[in-house]
């Protein structure tokens, strides 16, 4: 397997709703596409896009890129800022993976478990655990207030100091389609934890 570790650093130059990025093996896109959006001009923001590819052969030369869908224009690297793709092979047993395509939607006001993303985990002494989620979601408001919140749990607590959740996403347009990330090393006891 190989984990995709992509960080952009992008600034937009025009007033607009976003550029889609996704990553490519070969000619093939593998991953969501993650959307950048912002309404400050020349603010730069990072764009995180973590990736688990599975080519499914072994000892198979892989040529990994970045591709952009604009709707105007942006900078890279903004003075100089460093972006950065990154690829780390990892053997098939050291990883565990749940994905689900179930449609669930949450109302307001609660936690909701994210319906198909559980995953058991069995760590030796010492050991440390990097938990990387990516969402895809819609989202069904618009309001510059209100912010959706996610988490990850381990055996039933949440890793995020105070409960406030470990990313917050809001939208300015209602049924905008995006992708959450996140990504955390978990420093577990040994054995068995369900996130």
């Amino acid at each position: 397997m190989v984990l995709l570790i992509c960080n952009l650093p992008a600034s937009m130059q025009d007033n607009h709703d976003g550029i889609a990025w996704t990553l490519k093996r070969g000619s093939y896109l593998v991953g969501p596409h993650f959307v950048n959006w912002t309404h400050s001009l020349g603010q730069t923001e990072g764009v995180l896009m973590p990736w688990l590819d599975e080519p499914g052969r072994a000892r198979m030369e892989l040529v990994y890129s970045v591709h952009c869908l604009l709707k105007g224009s942006f900078q890279l690297s903004k003075d100089e800022t460093r972006r950065a793709l990154t690829a780390v092979t990892i053997p098939g047993g050291q990883v565990t993976t749940a994905r689900s395509h179930e449609v669930c939607t949450v109302r307001p006001g609660r936690w909701h478990d994210v319906l198909g993303l559980q995953q058991i985990s069995v760590t030796n002494p010492g050991e440390k655990v990097l938990v990387v989620c990516t969402v895809k979601y819609t989202a069904l408001w618009a309001d510059e207030g209100a912010r959706g919140r996610f988490t990850i749990l381990r055996d039933g607590k949440g890793l995020d100091p105070g409960s406030y959740g470990l990313q917050s996403v809001r939208s300015l347009q209602k049924d905008a389609r995006r992708a959450m990330v996140v990504a955390l090393v978990d420093d577990p006891d040994p054995g068995p934890h369900l996130y």
